[in-house]
């Protein structure tokens, strides 16, 4: 569609078409994925805020 027009879509244009997806093992193995990965990032984010605050500690005791 261009310009203005509204395109509509209709059950009659979708009824037919067909998808896959993952079985329930599948999908069961990618949330455990994404939940070791979010905890992998975590502790990456908490390293790097300690080394962070080693850093400024260690900045400040060279100027004192």
């Amino acid at each position: 569609a261009k310009g203005n027009s509204v395109v509509h879509i209709h059950n009659s244009d979708i009824q037919d078409i067909s998808f896959s997806y993952p079985t329930k093992e599948e999908q069961y193995r990618i949330v455990i994925l994404f939940r070791d990965i979010d905890n992998l990032i975590t502790l990456h984010q908490r390293k790097i805020e300690h080394l962070k605050k080693m850093k400024k500690t260690l900045l400040q005791q060279m100027f004192v």
